[in-house]
């Protein structure tokens, strides 16, 4: 069941929409910080080339979605490994 809120305050700050250039900092981010550093993966451009149009697809879909809070807690950045187990 969605969450629903009766009253905003008028201080209330949020951070920018989630745009095609915001979606692709994040999924650089990822192939940055995750698939290239800590899995130590050197994809083979072909594939990068594929999955960068694959991520454009998902991009297209997630942006015909009304925009609605949501919450980062799962963000990359908040997970991180130690002893080579995850921890948030």
């Amino acid at each position: 069941m969605p969450l629903t809120c009766t009253r905003i305050p008028s201080d209330l700050q949020l951070s920018e929409g989630y745009s095609k250039k915001l979606y692709r900092w994040e999924h650089n981010y990822f192939l940055e910080n995750f698939v290239q550093a800590v899995c130590r993966l050197e994809l083979a451009p072909s594939y990068i080339k594929d999955l960068e149009q694959e991520l454009d697809g998902l991009i297209a879909r997630l942006q015909k979605n009304r925009a609605m809070l949501i919450t980062r807690d799962f963000q990359s950045q908040n997970i991180l490994l130690k002893h080579g187990r995850p921890f948030l």
